[in-house]
């Protein structure tokens, strides 16, 4: 995959230096610092609206420590399925994916950890506006390539990825057409009705019922395929659990301290996961 230079959009060479690093930089010598976890930050000053933009560094640990439970498991199987499906059908010797919004980076293991079987060659690169996140992907998933940037500006070549998922992140409809190959693969996660019910309505007064159709998000050019639903119960068996849960949602900023603190003495809570994964093709149309 044609990783590209997000000052001017010319290719990226990758040089290693002194058995270090290295760097990524380009014919107008533009020049981005492999860190030495493995990540680079293409994210370019002027492009921030604030000085460390998306997921703080507590938001990524609660959601590391939460997710490493596994209790979101059967969300990261229905999509590695998804994956598995479509790159069977085309026949693919070489499969090409980007995580957009990829966050510290589980589903994008699971789906790499989900392609290691396949035949053809594969290459999957994780892309998120949180530095903090990709910090965290790095250092635990070394074979994926892991860059600093925002959806809407994804740092690789046109119509270079067979496939792009976009998992409970900002959907940048026209700039994963341009990412996508033609008859490439979209799929959105987006949260039922149902989702974490339980906890809603603990910390909300009154809880909204609704559910959030990314068909209404996307271009003409995404043709539904197909749809998943995970719908069931899982068991947060301990109050830093509990919390972990709260707080790698936007949730924890709605709600009021007060409701908040209803949390802290509770050990125990069985709450619904109702998410639903969203297949589009790229028809490039």
């Amino acid at each position: 995959m044609q990783i590209i230079c997000p000052l001017c959009q010319l290719p990226l060479i990758k040089e290693q230096i002194n058995n270090k690093q290295g760097r990524w930089y380009c014919d107008n010598n533009h020049s981005f610092d492999i860190a030495k976890q493995g990540y680079t930050n293409l994210l370019p000053v002027q492009n921030k609206k604030s000085r460390s933009p998306g997921d703080d560094a507590e938001m990524v640990a609660s959601r590391q420590r939460f997710l490493a439970k596994e209790l979101y498991g059967p969300v990261a199987t229905s999509l590695n399925g998804l994956v598995s499906d479509y790159v069977k059908a085309q026949t693919l010797n070489q499969v090409t994916v980007i995580d957009a919004g990829c966050g510290e980076g589980y589903y994008t293991n699971k789906i790499q950890q989900g392609l290691i079987d396949y035949p053809g060659d594969s290459e999957i690169v994780g892309v998120d506006i949180s530095k903090h996140a990709v910090l965290a992907a790095a250092r635990q998933h070394k074979t994926i390539q892991w860059f600093v940037a925002k959806s809407q500006a994804i740092p690789v070549a046109e119509h270079c990825a067979d496939i792009l998922v976009s998992l409970f992140s900002p959907i940048a409809s026209e700039e994963f057409q341009r990412c996508l190959k033609s008859n490439g693969l979209l799929i959105i996660a987006s949260t039922g009705k149902q989702h974490l019910l339980e906890l809603r309505e603990i910390i909300y007064p009154q809880v909204k019922e609704e559910a959030f159709n990314p068909q209404t998000a996307l271009d003409t050019c995404f043709k539904p395929l197909n749809s998943t639903r995970i719908c069931l119960p899982i068991e947060l068996g301990d109050n830093s659990t509990i919390q972990d849960l709260l707080a790698m949602t936007p949730h924890f900023w709605r709600a009021s301290p007060e409701r908040k603190q209803l949390l802290a003495d509770i050990d125990h809570l069985s709450v619904t996961i109702d998410i639903q994964l969203h297949c589009f093709i790229n028809t490039g149309k």
